[in-house]
């Protein structure tokens, strides 16, 4: 349907539509509270295509979540993003970390890498580095390089040392380059595996290597 043919369903099944914003406003949220899913995904469609007044980004936040639950937006990186700038209210902040983990509880890695940053930073949640630690250790059985990293970081916080080798091996064979230089100072310090000058060198010529690339094309 076109917006007109919205418009003009809505106005059979509920009535003319309100003159001004605010009860516009009311109007919509309560056909999308109690209507069926094609309610829902035309009141999502009017607010996607700016045909409804929005108050203010965390109204839109709102309304972006809702499209995506209803599969109107496929790519949820924007909502993450937002939701680290601080965007909705706290309602829809909760519901937004209930919907990711209901996500990262069945697999969904970008969900699991999320909760994993939101309980490390206290990012619209209590800081909980347990929880962090879960989320990311799923991630990271994924073969997620950065989650690898950041379990490899907790094991090495705890002296787990042998541990943390394992997964900053996983980390560099996943090219994340900070876990070189993890590497190069456990084979120098002999921490987790047996100390090795020959072996710290070549990790530490291979960070070296990724690094000053990167900083030779600059300066062109």
């Amino acid at each position: 349907m076109d917006l007109d043919q919205i418009y003009g369903y809505l106005a059979t099944k509920y009535g003319a539509l309100p003159d001004n914003e605010e009860d516009l406003s009311i109007w919509c949220e309560n056909i999308f509270n109690n209507g069926n899913e094609e309610d829902q995904k035309a009141i999502v469609t009017l607010y996607l295509y700016n045909s409804i007044p929005i108050k203010n980004e965390n109204d839109f936040f709102k309304w972006k979540i809702r499209a995506a639950k209803l599969n109107f937006i496929n790519n949820l990186k924007e909502l993450r993003i937002e939701f680290y700038q601080g965007f909705g209210n706290e309602d829809d902040r909760v519901f937004f970390v209930e919907w990711m983990t209901e996500l990262a509880t069945v697999g969904d890695i970008e969900a699991q890498i999320f909760l994993g940053h939101i309980y490390s930073a206290g990012i619209g949640v209590l800081k909980d580095e347990d929880s962090a630690f879960v989320w990311y250790e799923k991630a990271a059985n994924q073969n997620h390089g950065g989650a690898q990293l950041k379990v490899g970081d907790t094991f090495f916080s705890k002296n787990m040392y042998e541990e943390a080798f394992i997964w900053y091996e996983k980390a560099a064979s996943n090219g994340i380059k900070t876990s070189y230089l993890r590497l190069s100072k456990m084979y120098k310090m002999g921490m987790g595996t047996p100390q090795n000058d020959e072996k710290s060198k070549e990790w530490y010529q291979k960070a070296l290597k990724s690094i000053v690339p990167t900083a030779k094309k600059s300066t062109k």
